[in-house]
């Protein structure tokens, strides 16, 4: 566990994104640092331990690369994210809360907010760079708000019984804020 922590803390510390979109470039996939590989052939971008392989024709630009690799990533963030909404939310279907409406965009500023009014939950695309226990404590964080809707001492009572590490998890997804937007 601790080993973990420490190699999530490296990815977080650096958190690099491609420039280019070339052979060799770094970049972060759920705390863990990727290298990109461009491949010939095939359609699908996959990882393959501690390589990102991303198709590439012979005639694809710089654009088409980036393009690729951000739709594929923007996927693993929604999956990731929903698979957690999923996962917590029979904690806050206990308390009285309907499942919510889940967006997804990307967002310069925050990992995710909550319209307690609308039943709408809108969550970061760039989360797919971030460790999945920081992905749960952001889930966490924006369903807790349906519960109370600002930050007072009894909101982090109520994330304290969901997420007791939270300020933990918030520190160390501050370490990615440089990926955001």
């Amino acid at each position: 566990v601790i080993a973990a922590l420490d190699r999530f803390a490296a990815a977080a510390k650096s958190a690099p994104r491609p420039e280019n979109f070339e052979d060799g470039e770094r970049l972060c996939l759920f705390g863990e640092i990727k290298t990109l590989r461009i491949v010939r052939g095939g359609r699908a971008v996959r990882c393959e331990g501690g390589e990102l392989l991303l198709p590439a024709g012979a005639g694809d630009t710089r654009e088409t690369r980036e393009r690729r690799l951000r739709r594929w990533l923007r996927g693993q963030g929604i999956a990731a994210v929903t698979a957690a909404c999923d996962r917590l939310y029979p904690i806050y279907r206990d308390c009285g809360i309907a499942y919510p409406e889940l967006r997804f965009r990307s967002m310069r500023r925050r990992w995710g907010s909550c319209m307690p009014l609308s039943g709408v939950l809108t969550f970061n695309t760039a989360l797919a760079a971030v460790p999945p226990d920081c992905i749960d404590y952001v889930v966490a964080h924006e369903f807790t708000h349906f519960l109370r809707a600002d930050h007072s001492p009894e909101f982090y009572r109520r994330l304290s019984e969901v997420v007791p590490d939270w300020a933990e998890k918030r520190k160390m997804l501050s370490n990615y804020a440089g990926i955001l937007g």
